[in-house]
């Protein structure tokens, strides 16, 4: 029988050194538990002895009949937090795996649908017009330049005038007939004819100055305009058109011609129904409803 426990000394001696374990003798009864003594004053810690050497472990015994529980202690004091050991050293560092092949490159996706154009903005307010800026001297009048040579008047030409008193054009690029040679060079032959009432003038190779115009009156829809045939084909170089207007108009006109073989020219109303007339808004006088001047250029 286990005797009651005697009181805790205040001061722990020093553990001394282990014997060795004997032999484990067999298991004896249980005793009962004793009355639970008072509970000594806790005595000072002593320090920690020195571990002895285990012996040799003994052969267990048979496990006895388990007591009863006893009354659970008082919690003992936490004994103080010993220092903290040393760090070990950092483990070498592992190799790097080597790196994956590179994935195929996924599909291009499909581009979107482009959006809508949007509303042009509203046109901003046109600025101020900044002030003229004042303007500049005048410079000095530059040197007069040579005078040049003298020019020489052509010797050969000829002038062809109207007769009659109205002609109405019967289609497009009418000619306008009855012209009679009034004035003629008496030192060439180039410009023809010589003949009265004509419709046709011919010029040789070479170059020419010819002035042309004629009084002429418009219908209701068509404007008149007079125009030169050239062997026979209208120029549009040579057309000039009045607007349309019940009472006639006075249409001039110039052209410079070269050609290089026998040449026709004719004087033509551009529209038909449009008309070549001596009358002068009711007026009556000695001049002629059209007029043709030929000059051969030197």
């Amino acid at each position: 029988m286990t005797g009651p426990p005697g009181p805790t000394g205040t001061v722990l001696g020093q553990t001394g050194l282990t014997g060795p374990t004997g032999t484990t003798g067999p298991q004896g009864p249980t005793g009962t538990t004793g009355a639970r003594g008072p509970r000594g004053s806790g005595g000072i810690a002593g320090g920690d002895g020195l571990t002895g050497k285990t012996g040799l472990t003994g052969v267990t015994g048979l496990t006895g009949l388990t007591g009863e529980t006893g009354l659970t202690g008082l919690t003992g004091f936490t004994g103080m937090t010993g220092e903290t050991g040393v760090t070990g050293l950092t483990g070498l560092t592992g190799f790097t795996g080597m790196t994956g092949e590179t994935g195929v490159t996924g599909l291009t996706g499909l581009t979107g649908l482009t959006g809508m154009t949007g509303e042009t903005g509203v046109t901003g307010l046109t600025g101020v017009t900044g002030l003229t800026g004042v303007t500049g001297l005048t410079g000095e009048t530059g040197a007069t330049g040579q005078t040049g040579a003298t020019g020489v008047l052509s010797m050969n030409y000829a002038q062809f005038v109207y007769q009659g008193w109205q002609d109405v054009a019967t289609s497009d690029h009418f000619p306008i007939p009855g012209f009679t040679v009034i004035f003629q060079s008496t030192t060439g032959d180039s410009i023809g004819p010589q003949t009265n009432n004509t419709d046709l003038f011919t010029v040789e190779p070479g170059s020419y100055l010819i002035l042309y115009q004629a009084n002429v009156l418009s219908t209701d829809t068509k404007a008149a305009g007079l125009e030169l045939l050239i062997n026979g084909n209208y120029d549009a170089k040579t057309q000039v058109l009045s607007s349309i207007s019940a009472v006639p108009s006075n249409l001039y006109g110039t052209c410079i011609l070269a050609v290089d073989e026998p040449t026709t020219i004719q004087l033509a109303l551009m529209y038909e129904g449009t008309s070549v007339t001596k009358d002068v808004n009711g007026a009556d006088g000695d001049f002629r409803a059209a007029k043709v001047t030929i000059v051969q250029l030197l």
